[in-house]
């Protein structure tokens, strides 16, 4: 190929990503407008402003990745998905600000309503459709493209049927108003199909919302079928998402089993900023960017995890059991909490390094073996003096850490 000729080339590649920049740039943009419209409304939001500043990242790990990969379909996909997101909880909040808020003069509430009732649902299928294609931006294999060719076609019929079937548009209630908090009132659609048309979307319509359960079974079972054969880099990128959605998913479920009050409070909210975490790990193993940190950071998180969850149980206790046995004494609401927190301090470097041992020994046992190896040709080396027996005592120690190939040891003799 001439110069000339990889010059053209070149050039045309450079105008076809214009406007592929282009899109992905305006995309993006409509989420940051939504999300910065967000703090004009921040009486329906209050604290949970926390929640499309999380879902955000959506809009911003998509950027990236259809900036740097233009040709991955996870990155268009988590464009998207960021964008209705955003727009569907402005849109709540506008629609709420204009038709609940007593007084409100806000124009096109009823629109407002009626796009909220359904932009979630692309939001959520293009997440459920990224899954399923992460990390490679294809099927697990050819088998499953039926598969996800019917789940967007399930998908696009929950569309249609949430915005044109004659039902009723529900009201949104504030955030502020705490969770559970529910209003029963209700406008007519206005965008409703009348007719034989109307009537057919209201039979769809049980159908369509039963489709949720088998949608994530399919979802789920699409991961755990690309897990099971993957390996190497592949592997390694599962385990980023994976973590992600175990940090979110704990979180939110420690928010719930939690009784209400503040620290419940606190959950949720790292519950919701963590589902932020879910596209910037899959960001980060898309981009392959530090991809093999992820072992060393899920053994920090399960050692530290550990970590805390003992201590705060011994702290507890021993505040509850000091309590007990100083409460006739002077000073026997301080004496135990600064007792407790002494003996916490005390232990945890021991615990630590005991929970470490167990992390080890149960998820990481290569790393385990290794360091049990190291130690036993450490204790044996240093009553060793036969060159024969430290020879031999290394190979078989390099043998049983790295599992080479083959392994030998060269010694050079003195004045050879």
């Amino acid at each position: 190929m001439s110069v000339a000729e990889q010059g053209a080339r070149g050039a045309g590649s450079r105008s076809r990503s214009r406007p592929t920049a282009t899109v992905a740039l305006a995309i993006a943009g409509v989420a940051a407008i939504a999300n910065a419209a967000d703090f004009l409304l921040l009486d329906f939001f209050g604290p949970l402003i926390l929640l499309p500043l999380a879902l955000g990242t959506f809009a911003g790990v998509g950027l990236v990745i259809a900036l740097r990969r233009p040709d991955h379909a996870v990155g268009w996909l988590f464009l998207v998905a960021g964008a209705f997101y955003a727009l569907t909880l402005t849109l709540d909040a506008y629609s709420w600000r204009a038709l609940v808020v007593p007084g409100g003069s806000l124009p096109g509430g009823e629109v407002a309503a009626w796009l909220t009732s359904f932009l979630w649902l692309p939001a959520l299928g293009s997440t459920l459709v990224a899954i399923v294609l992460f990390p490679d931006g294809r099927a697990p294999s050819p088998r499953w493209r039926p598969v996800i060719g019917l789940l967007v076609v399930a998908l696009s019929v929950t569309v249609v049927t949430a915005a044109f079937a004659p039902t009723p548009l529900v009201l949104p209630v504030a955030f502020t108003e705490g969770p559970g908090a529910m209003d029963a009132s209700k406008i007519p659609n206005p965008f409703a199909l009348q007719g034989t048309a109307g009537e057919a979307l209201l039979a769809i319509s049980p159908v369509t919302q039963g489709l949720a359960v088998p949608i994530f079974v399919v979802v789920m079972a699409a991961v755990v079928v690309r897990f099971r054969g993957s390996s190497g880099i592949e592997r390694q990128q599962l385990k980023w998402f994976a973590f992600a959605s175990s940090v979110a998913i704990a979180a939110l479920a420690l928010s719930f089993s939690l009784p209400p009050g503040l620290v419940a409070d606190v959950a949720w909210g790292a519950g919701i900023l963590s589902f932020g975490l879910v596209p910037v790990g899959a960001g980060i193993a898309i981009l392959r960017y530090r991809l093999y940190d992820i072992d060393v950071v899920i053994n920090r998180t399960l050692v530290y995890g550990a970590v805390v969850a003992v201590l705060a149980a011994v702290y507890v206790g021993l505040v509850v059991g000091l309590q007990a046995v100083l409460s006739g004494i002077t000073g026997g609401q301080t004496l135990p909490v600064a007792l407790s927190t002494l003996a916490i301090a005390a232990l945890f470097g021991p615990v630590r390094a005991r929970v470490r041992s167990v992390v080890d020994r149960r998820f990481y046992r290569s790393r385990y073996d290794t360091q049990r190896t190291v130690e036993a040709l450490s204790a044996r080396l240093r009553d060793e003096v036969e060159v024969e027996a430290v020879g031999s005592a290394l190979v078989r120690a390099a043998g049983e850490s790295v599992q080479p190939a083959t392994a030998g040891l060269w010694l050079r003799r003195r004045g050879s």
